[in-house]
């Protein structure tokens, strides 16, 4: 029952009965403590044994004399671009059999063997550095023997007889990797946002693409998160992300062109972090930001603007911190944000709604933190944040500001299982979909609740 957590200062563990936190930290003087602060990765095995991934190696944790053991592979291999071999863990994963797969920064995957303490690196024969040169971001849990490995530049699988490859085309690609985003496009695609990269699906759900933006240092994974993609009406697709501004795929070559944040350029995105993207017509693809508000870029003249002044006006966005973008039906325009709820705006009128959370209030918007934005065939307006989910039922609910909510509960049936909400969808059946923390859940109209869908770990028909 203990929570375990890592940090650049430490490893800390929480303990649920007593409320109180213990901190591990490096003593130089003290072999059994652990081998650096820089804890980056966790695992807890099938034994039940922690392994920590450091900055400088290995550990393993023994619960009984709460102390650490330091391990350290013996590759004597010299990249060219590295004067000594790195022993950065960024990654530890469970092989189908039980054995400790390691993934390091420039170093690779190696293979633990725990019993004789050594290591044995894992040969990639399609690449020139036999894959001793890879920077490995996650292992995914073994499935069908084969575990899923993400590195900086590629998608790769790890096999029971002990090599990594090139992953093959299927959207199986995908299971164990940490998605943010999931949408269909015009063109009958899929595009699954993640925090290593943007995969492209067919309508089979078999991948065609990964896209992970090059040239970035290789220990600032936040900015690989692909954020809010979409495709526009020519086809091409646009994704934000964690750090690296917009890149911009375009149809007939699958190549990037990436939109960096500059201070004090007036021409550009408007902050490095980019939430999420919306297309408003054939010539432009609104930028929301994590600061700094909105952008307008025109894909004809290849050159941005700013927003309508109705926005940035004294009763314009009530912040500048955007997290989803909506156009719905009627042509407006829905910008959810992080603090300042939902602002609705109606570009005929050139006013902006506003709709905030209020504690008295139940039919108030359930959080100002939002999180997706949805407008379902019977027009609602459905919005995740992360207290739960507020439903606009019609268009006298929408100018009153009036939601039915849902949230959490454990004591209700049907209730949403976690309260932060982080996406939405309307399948093509008309069920609503709702993710959050802690699963996906199917909204009953009938009964006015939800369905859980979860992981169940003895269970592999489970979600």
């Amino acid at each position: 029952g203990f929570l375990w957590i890592a940090t650049d200062g430490g490893l800390n563990c929480f303990d649920p009965r007593t409320e109180t936190f213990r901190s591990f930290q490096h003593d130089p003087e003290d072999e059994k403590s652990i081998s650096h602060n820089q804890v980056k990765t966790l695992l807890i095995d099938e034994s039940g044994l922690l392994w920590l991934g450091t900055f400088n190696g290995l550990n393993r944790f023994d619960k009984s004399s709460q102390t650490f053991s330091r391990f350290w592979h013996q590759a004597t291999h010299h990249l060219p671009w590295e004067k000594e071999p790195t022993h950065i863990v960024t990654a530890i994963g469970s092989s189908a059999d039980g054995r400790l797969l390691v993934g390091y920064a420039g170093m690779g995957l190696m293979l633990f063997d725990q019993k004789a303490g050594t290591f044995r690196q894992i040969l990639v024969e399609e690449r020139a550095d036999k894959g001793m040169g890879l920077n490995i971001y996650r292992i995914a849990p073994p499935q069908d023997g084969k575990n899923w490995v993400v590195a900086a530049d590629k998608l790769y699988q790890y096999t029971e007889d002990g090599h990594l490859a090139l992953a093959g085309t299927s959207s199986a690609a995908l299971a164990g990797i940490g998605l943010n985003g999931f949408r269909r496009t015009l063109s009958g695609h899929y595009l699954a946002s993640s925090w290593q990269g943007l995969y492209v699906l067919d309508a089979n759900f078999q991948q065609t693409s990964f896209f992970l933006p090059e040239g970035l240092a290789p220990f600032t994974p936040a900015h690989n998160w692909a954020l809010g993609p979409i495709e526009d009406q020519a086809g091409d697709i646009w994704f934000g992300t964690g750090g690296a501004g917009v890149f911009h795929i375009v149809k007939t070559g699958n190549h990037f062109t990436n939109f960096q944040y500059q201070a004090g350029q007036k021409n550009g995105v408007p902050h490095s972090y980019i939430n999420t993207l919306l297309e408003v017509g054939d010539d432009e693809v609104w930028i929301g930001a994590r600061r700094h508000g909105l952008k307008v870029f025109n894909p004809k003249t290849y050159r941005f603007r700013p927003v309508p002044s109705t926005l940035t006006s004294p009763n314009g966005l009530n912040t500048n911190e955007i997290s989803a973008l909506f156009r719905d039906s009627k042509g407006n325009i829905w910008i959810g944000t992080w603090g300042g709820g939902l602002n609705l705006y109606r570009p005929k009128t050139q006013t902006v709604q506003y709709f905030l959370n209020d504690r008295k209030d139940s039919t108030s918007l359930s959080d100002d933190f939002v999180t997706d934005i949805l407008e379902t065939a019977e027009h609602e307006i459905w919005v995740s944040t992360t207290l739960g989910v507020s439903v606009l039922k019609d268009q006298e609910a929408i100018e009153k500001g009036r939601f039915k909510s849902y949230w959490h509960s454990p004591k209700k049936r049907g209730a949403l299982n976690h309260n932060r909400a982080t996406c939405l969808l309307q399948a093509e059946n008309g069920n609503i979909w709702v993710g959050t923390l802690d699963g996906l859940h199917r909204f009953d109209p009938e009964t006015d609740a939800f369905i859980l869908y979860q992981q169940g770990r003895k269970s592999p028909n489970s979600l």
